[in-house]
């Protein structure tokens, strides 16, 4: 885990070389965490399947953001 987003909304991971952004829903950042729930920390590794964050897409709409999944390559 590269970063994770103070407001929980977002988070990077580097593995072989590359780099990957999951950044849930748009413009969520304005919720500061509400509805979202992250299980690792900056540093940690993580393995193929681990749980890594969770949003309530209920919530999300509910509040007005579009619960979008947003997941980015990062090039070097």
């Amino acid at each position: 885990v590269v970063t994770l987003a103070a407001t929980r909304h977002a988070v990077s991971l580097r593995g072989n070389g590359e780099e990957i952004l999951i950044h849930a829903g748009l413009d969520t950042v304005r919720l500061n965490g509400e509805g979202f729930s992250v299980y690792v920390s900056e540093g940690e590794n993580v393995k193929q399947g681990q749980l890594i964050m969770e949003m309530d897409p209920e919530l999300i709409r509910a509040r007005g953001f579009n619960p979008m999944i947003i997941v980015v390559r990062i090039s070097s």
